[in-house]
């Protein structure tokens, strides 16, 4: 499973951008505009379940031996994520996503961007998954395995 360490590890540094730029996108769209104190924490506290992607593919990138039966609850977790994200945009776009862009500030072209490209990439994070977990198994056929 040596010629996928590059794919695990692209894998770890997307999921890792991934929650930084998710954290940014929310503080920046929870404080208003005019400073005063905006409702952050609760928000944070949402996300954090996502600051377990990021941990999953360090695991899987320097243990992926021990963690490949976990790849499919990884991979679960990545497609409720889009399936969230999508019809958070799907649902709210009318009422939240038009108001946002008819706003035109940047903050909130900068959320409704990045939930775009978080879904987009994170399709990638599945299909990458998928080649993880059929790149182990074709190694234990090759060594004699199940």
């Amino acid at each position: 499973m040596g010629e996928y360490r590059l794919l695990r590890g692209g894998i770890f540094v997307y999921d890792l951008l991934r929650l930084i730029v998710m954290l940014e996108a929310v503080v920046l769209f929870a404080l208003p505009v005019d400073g005063s104190e905006g409702a952050v924490f609760p928000l944070l506290a949402y996300m954090a379940p996502n600051a377990l992607f990021p941990v999953m593919a360090l695991f899987l990138w320097f243990r992926p031996a021990e963690y490949r039966p976990y790849v499919f609850l990884y991979i679960s977790g990545k497609i409720v994520g889009i399936m969230a994200n999508l019809g958070w945009l799907a649902f709210s776009f009318a009422n939240t996503a038009l108001n946002l862009a008819a706003q035109g500030d940047f903050r909130s072209r900068l959320f409704l961007g990045s939930a775009f490209v978080m879904a987009l990439l994170d399709g990638f994070s599945v299909l990458g998954g998928f080649l993880l977990n059929r790149g182990r198994a074709g190694a234990v056929r090759a060594e004699g395995g199940v």
